[in-house]
């Protein structure tokens, strides 16, 4: 779009536009720079005509903008003049975007006029004002800005690094037109280097990338680098069919325009290079009829000199004179002694700052890692204490459980002692002083044999009950036949029926939960023995997959009592130990036992 049909945006040409429309009109400004410059300086006197109050950040922008429409159109003074004022603006209100950008095309606009000292002080403070990682397009420019100084006073190593640099920082950014500027102006440095093959391959990238883009004035300087290399080359062929690729884009410029100069000088190169001397210095002479102030790229005293050599090899001594002493006479303060010295420090400076950059994110780096070791070795000990810590708690309370255990089974021991000597107290020791009484009576013999076969089998079946049975070789099924038996010939009168699942593997059960169920089985028993007088008695043993079931039933009256006994509260506490379950405690004629045995709690 014209500038015709942008002047009215916003409404009717007599309607006032809105903020954001004024912000629309300097985003289309910068959008036009490259295409169509004067375009550009329409939009931007209206935005300062008209404009009531624009944003100190918009306004130093709009500046901004106008000055590089300026440089893109060749007239230096008021690029300069515009952009100071651009800067000024962008420091007084703290925009160091803008102020950046500012500095930075000032530095460019100041080199181009032949001014590199100034140029090289400003590219100092603007690279000095970004931020480490932040800016990279402008940081790329600036780099690409210094690297091209560096070129054009000799000192390609320096400029050659810079340049690497530069498009490092361009294509982190990924501004497609930072890439193409980076790009065409490393493969310049290095043509110049000698590095024909790195030269093509960003030249090429930068002008593809022009071309894709519709970009022709980054096309345009792109193809005057690849002439130059084809000329080293000496591919005259491709040379000639870049100049006339080139000609056709430089004819949408202004002569006098950046892109305009630049192209002419590269045209006048390439036909002193083809030996087409008289042509070449036509070109030379309309650069120079341009005036000091043209927007060239090229030193003045380099043109001078190239002019000299067109007329030395035309023949034509005395003119090569008068060149030689005019290339002589503008030699600018860029071969200069302080001017070099200043280089040389801003380098110096340069690679310092860099190194220091370096070492302060080496260090960094390493108080990061330091500090993660930091935290993984404290996570790691508290986690040892951890393990540590619940090690302890489950060892003390395995050792707590062992002391409860053990205290139990002692305690069961002294009640079933204190038990067995009541009952020899109460029954053994009163039958045998009946006994007496009965001899100082002068009672029948008979009576007393009866009475004392009945106190030998009391005697006897305590001394079972209180004697330890030997089940260290007997599984569970084998200890309670052994039961059985003892009580089938200590009680003659009561029928005992014992059934075992023969299928089982008996033998996984702990000799410790043999034991506890014995003694069981024999206090329940010789409960229901001595209280109920049953005349059958049954106990069945089973085992699943977790535990042992033992099923005591009888047919005998229901026994009575509290079931607090001591024989009683022995089962019980034997039952705890050995985490085992009943049902029909203390007194029922069936009482069901459910024992684990894979391991003791």
């Amino acid at each position: 779009m014209g500038a015709a049909g942008l002047v009215g945006c916003g409404g009717s040409h007599n309607s006032q536009p809105s903020r954001d429309d004024w912000t629309a009109i300097v985003e289309t400004a910068d959008s036009l720079i490259d295409i169509k410059p004067d375009s550009t300086l329409v939009l931007c006197r209206r935005f300062f005509e008209e404009c009531p109050a624009p944003a100190e950040s918009l306004r130093a922008r709009a500046k901004l903008i106008e000055g590089n429409a300026y440089f893109s159109l060749g007239d230096l003074d008021e690029a300069r003049a515009s952009m100071a004022q651009a800067r000024d603006w962008a420091m007084a209100c703290g925009d160091q975007y803008a102020l950046i950008n500012a500095t930075s095309d000032l530095g460019v606009a100041m080199r181009v006029s032949q001014q590199p000292d100034s140029a090289l002080s400003l590219y100092n403070e603007a690279l000095e004002m970004i931020p480490q990682g932040e800016y990279l397009d402008e940081r790329a420019h600036l780099l690409t800005s210094i690297a091209i100084l560096y070129a054009n006073t000799g000192r390609l190593d320096e400029a050659r690094e810079y340049a690497d640099r530069a498009v490092e920082a361009a294509n982190l950014c990924g501004d497609m037109d930072m890439i193409m500027y980076a790009s065409s102006q490393a493969g310049a440095i290095y043509n110049l280097l000698g590095d024909n093959a790195k030269g093509l391959q960003l030249t090429h990238l930068a002008a593809d990338l022009a071309r894709r883009n519709n970009l022709p004035r980054y096309e345009l300087k792109a193809l005057g680098h690849m002439i130059d290399l084809h000329l080293r080359d000496g591919r005259r062929d491709s040379a000639l069919f870049y100049l006339a690729r080139g000609e056709e884009i430089a004819g949408q410029f202004p002569r006098n325009s950046v892109e305009g100069l630049g192209f002419l000088e590269e045209k006048y190169v390439v036909l002193a290079a083809l030996g087409r001397h008289r042509e070449s210095i036509a070109v030379q002479r309309l650069l120079l009829g341009f005036g000091d102030d043209a927007a060239a790229f090229m030193p003045r005293d380099k043109l001078w000199l190239r002019m000299a050599r067109n007329y030395q090899a035309l023949g034509r001594g005395d003119s090569a004179a008068i060149c030689y002493e005019r290339a002589i006479e503008v030699a600018d303060s860029l071969r200069g002694e302080e001017t070099d010295n200043q280089l040389s420090e801003f380098y110096a400076r340069f690679r310092t700052s860099e190194k220091e950059l370096a070492l302060a994110n080496l260090e960094r780096q390493k108080a990061r890692t330091d500090m993660w070791l930091s935290i993984w070795i404290g996570v790691a000990v508290f986690c040892l204490m951890l393990v540590a810590v619940a090690l302890m708690y489950m060892r003390n309370r395995r050792r707590g459980e062992r002391l409860r255990l053990i205290q139990s089974r002692l305690e069961g021991v002294e009640q079933e002692r204190g038990r067995l000597a009541r009952e020899l107290h109460d029954g053994v020791c009163n039958d045998l002083y009946g006994i007496e009484l009965l001899m100082q009576s002068s009672m029948p013999t008979d009576q007393l044999l009866t009475d004392v076969e009945r106190i030998r089998s009391d005697v006897r079946r305590i001394s079972h009950q209180l004697m330890p049975p030997s089940l260290r070789d007997l599984e569970l099924p084998q200890a309670f036949e052994e039961l059985v038996g003892k009580l089938r010939h200590a009680y003659g009168g009561c029928q005992f029926h014992l059934s075992v699942d023969s299928t089982r593997d008996w033998h996984a059960v702990p000799q410790g939960i043999t034991y506890g169920l014995y003694r069981v089985a024999q206090e329940i028993i010789g409960n229901a023995l001595r209280h109920a007088e049953p005349t059958e008695l049954s106990l069945d043993i089973t085992l699943d997959a977790h535990d042992i079931i033992l099923v005591f039933s009888h047919n005998g009256h229901t026994q009575g009592g509290s079931g607090r006994g001591i024989g009683i509260q022995s089962v019980k506490e034997r039952l705890a130990s050995l985490n085992a379950t009943a049902q029909g405690l203390p007194f029922a004629d069936k009482v069901t036992i459910r024992c684990p045995y894979h391991g003791k709690p």
